[in-house]
C-alpha cells in the first residue's frame, strides 16, 4: 500500500497543481489579452474564459499522458486493478492535481453560480482518485477513462471560441486562410443565429440597464450590450445594436471593435453597401485587420454577384 507522506510520486498531484495554478494566474492573462472579444465579456465571462483556457490545456495533457500510457505501457488485456506503470501513475496524478486547482478556482471566483453540481463532481473525482493513487488500486482504469479528454478538447475549443464571437467555420477562415465562410453574413450561409446565446443577451441587458442609472455609465457595459444584441436573430435588435455602436463611435469608445460590429451587422441585414462602407472605414485604420479583410472580400463578392445575376 501506497503512502501519502512515504512515495515521492505522489508529490506529483502537488506540483501539478501548482503548476495549472500558474498557468492560471500567469499565460492566461496573456492569452487573453490577444482575443478582442475578451473585453467585452462581463467579469464572469472573463472568469469562465480563463479557466477553460486551463482547462483546455489539461485535457489536452491528459488525454495524450493517457495514451501513450496505453500503447506503451499496458495493453488492453492487462491487469487494471493491482498493477500500475509509470505513465498510467502520472497521468492520473496529473489529473488529480488539475482537478484540485480547479476545484479552488471555482470557489474561489464563485464560477460554480451557475452549475454548483461541479463541486460534488470535483470533490467526487478528488476522493477517488487520490484513494486510488494512495493504494495503488485501479490507477490503470482511472488513466484508461482520461482517453475521454480528448473529447473535452474539442468541447473547451468550441466554447472558447463561441465566447471570442468565433463559429468554427469562420475560425477554420481565419487560421487556414480563405473561405467564403464569414458568420453573421450571408442569408443561406451560417449566421449569428447558430452562436446567439439568449442567456448572454438577457445577461448583458441586465448590466446595461443597471448601467444607466449611474451618473456615467461604462462604455464598456454598452459594448457588450450592442453585440448581444447584433447576435440577435431580430432585426430590431439589431438595429438596436447599430444605433448604440454609433453611439460609441461618437464616444470615440473602441471605434475598430465597434466599425467592424456596425459592418457585419449590417451585412447579416442585407444592407451590403453600407456595410462595405463601414468595413472600409475600418481598414483604413488597420489595413492588417483579419476579420475586416475577410468581410470586405466577402462583401464585394456578394455586391459582384447581385449585379451580375441583375443583368442577365
Amino acid at each position: 500500500m501506497t503512502k501519502l507522506h512515504s512515495d515521492p510520486r505522489l508529490w506529483v498531484v502537488i506540483v501539478s497543481s501548482l503548476v495549472f495554478a500558474m498557468i492560471r494566474v500567469m499565460v492566461v492573462p496573456l492569452v487573453s489579452a490577444k482575443v478582442k472579444a475578451f473585453a467585452t465579456l462581463s467579469t464572469f465571462g472573463e472568469l469562465l474564459f480563463s479557466n477553460t483556457v486551463v482547462s483546455i490545456v489539461h485535457s489536452a495533457l491528459s488525454s495524450l499522458l493517457a495514451f501513450t500510457a496505453l500503447v506503451t505501457s499496458h495493453s488492453l488485456h492487462g491487469d487494471y486493478v493491482n498493477s500500475v506503470t509509470r505513465f498510467e501513475f502520472l497521468a492520473t496524478g496529473v489529473s488529480t492535481g488539475y482537478f484540485a486547482y480547479d476545484l479552488w478556482d471555482y470557489v474561489l471566483n464563485g464560477l460554480y453560480a451557475k452549475s454548483p453540481g461541479i463541486i460534488l463532481h470535483h470533490v467526487v473525482v478528488l476522493i477517488c482518485y487520490i484513494s486510488a493513487l494512495t493504494k495503488t488500486v485501479g490507477v490503470p482504469l482511472l488513466s484508461f477513462a482520461l482517453v475521454c479528454e480528448l473529447h473535452s478538447v474539442f468541447m473547451h475549443a468550441r466554447k472558447l471560441l463561441t465566447m471570442s464571437n468565433y463559429s468554427v467555420e469562420q475560425s477554420a477562415t481565419l487560421c487556414w486562410g480563405g473561405s467564403n465562410l464569414v458568420a453573421m453574413t450571408m442569408k443561406g450561409a451560417k449566421t449569428d443565429v447558430d452562436w446567439f446565446s439568449p442567456e448572454e443577451l438577457a445577461t448583458a441587458r441586465e448590466e446595461y440597464l443597471e448601467e444607466q442609472e449611474k451618473e456615467q455609465p461604462s462604455p464598456q457595459v454598452k459594448l457588450r450590450y450592442a453585440i448581444a444584441l447584433a447576435k440577435s436573430r431580430k432585426r430590431d435588435d439589431k438595429y438596436r445594436a447599430i444605433g448604440l455602436l454609433e453611439d460609441l463611435l461618437e464616444q470615440g469608445y473602441a471605434p475598430k471593435e465597434s466599425l467592424y460590429w456596425i459592418s457585419l451587422t449590417l451585412c447579416g441585414l442585407g444592407e451590403y453597401r453600407a456595410s462595405r462602407s463601414y468595413c472600409e472605414r475600418l481598414l483604413r485604420m488597420e489595413p492588417s485587420h483579419m476579420k475586416a479583410q475577410l468581410l470586405h472580400k466577402r462583401i464585394k463578392d456578394v455586391v459582384a454577384k447581385g449585379v451580375f445575376q441583375h443583368s442577365t
